[in-house]
């Protein structure tokens, strides 16, 4: 956070010119004036939109449940709490409330995950056009508890969308830096990621998504998909499932969760 603080004092302070005034977290958007909503999830690409300048959005899995390789683990309530800055930069912070998982040794572990903060500042296509890119650097802060790293970790993500006519795409590369806490280093993982959304009707969305993590051992490889309900102008309901490609990857993944701005 400390390295992030010019960064955000420069966008809010920043001067205002002779035109109207540009809206801030302090000179919210107003109402009739907002994008329509985009989000984070459900799925593993990240969007490259931010959020209007001065409003907060909830994304939340309400309910995670994992298997790998005879391994359960359950994530409940997993948060990404955005606040936005400008009108092109949001503030994001992360967290696992209630992981309960299978230990390694041995029964069951439990506790409160790591906390991610993220910062997106998008570059282009934010209010409107074919495509639109963001950058998204994160860090992630160890909760110091038995669920979660025990290192600061951090990355680099790269978000990317384009309008196919009736299909949406979107790509994503993400440069992570991740501790291994057996040979007490940290090593480089590439995540990449591509996604085709679909409109079944007005309010009913679905999608097909690759995702792929390179690491110094390891290719991780799964199949996405879910499905979207728009409720309102506010709120979007989802669904989906994750599936391992290879022996690598976990076996599958179940969740439910919404989004919500305010």
């Amino acid at each position: 956070m400390t390295a992030l603080t010019p960064l955000l004092l420069s966008m809010l302070c920043a001067p205002q010119g002779d035109e109207a005034p540009a809206y801030s977290l302090f000179h919210p958007v107003p109402e009739d004036a907002l994008r329509p909503l985009a989000s984070d999830r459900p799925d593993a690409t990240e969007s490259p939109i931010t959020l209007d300048a001065g409003h907060l959005q909830f994304e939340v899995s309400v309910v995670d449940w994992s298997r790998d390789r005879g391994r359960k683990r359950f994530v409940g309530f997993q948060t990404n709490a955005k606040v936005g800055l400008s009108e092109n930069t949001d503030l994001q912070f992360l967290v696992d409330p209630y992981i309960l998982e299978d230990a390694p040794q041995g029964g069951e572990a439990t506790g409160i995950g790591d906390v991610v903060t993220r910062l997106k500042v998008n570059l282009w296509g934010n209010d409107g056009g074919e495509t639109a890119f963001a950058l998204l650097p994160f860090v992630s802060f160890p909760s110091g508890g038995e669920v979660g790293g025990s290192e600061v970790e951090g990355g680099l993500a790269l978000p990317y969308s384009a309008s196919l006519g009736s299909v949406s795409l979107g790509l994503m590369a993400s440069f992570d830096a991740v501790h291994d806490d057996e040979e007490d280093r940290y090593d480089l993982e590439v995540l990449h990621t591509a996604v085709a959304g679909f409109s079944l009707d007005e309010t009913t969305g679905a999608y097909l998504e690759y995702a792929g993590v390179a690491g110094p051992d390891d290719y991780l490889a799964s199949l996405n998909l879910g499905l979207t309900r728009t409720l309102s102008s506010e709120m979007i309901v989802d669904v989906g499932a994750r599936v391992g490609l290879n022996a690598a990857a976990e076996d599958i993944g179940l969740f439910v969760g919404f989004t919500r701005r305010f």
